[in-house]
């Protein structure tokens, strides 16, 4: 399998989330609450609580892309971790960090 295009992708989407964690944090400025009225404090908690959620899920796909990088260097890249099995084309066409075939993620 030729992993460079694989690779590529990867790497690129690193570099689009780590930009995007950055703007985030820069959003996330806590904000002096003295003279808010009560509603205006709890739209900034929400928009905290959704700017953290977001931080997570984004944190756990950067996971995810490092694994899969550390498995292309490995030489395992696109081998289901489960199964042992190949992870299709498709499969990683569509998520290049998958680390699981088709097969296995649907268990």
């Amino acid at each position: 399998m030729n992993t460079d295009t694989y690779k590529e992708k990867l790497l690129s989407e690193k570099k689009k989330i780590e930009e995007e964690l950055s703007t985030y944090a820069k959003g996330l400025r806590f904000r002096d609450g003295a003279g808010k009225e009560e509603d205006e404090e709890a739209d900034e908690a929400e928009e905290t609580a959704t700017y953290l959620g977001l931080q997570e899920a984004l944190h756990n796909k950067i996971t995810h892309i490092k694994k899969a990088l550390a498995r292309i260097e490995e030489g395992v890249y696109g081998t289901c971790e489960k199964c042992g099995g190949e992870i299709g084309g498709a499969v990683l066409d569509a998520e290049p960090e998958s680390s699981l075939c088709k097969s296995c993620k649907s268990l």
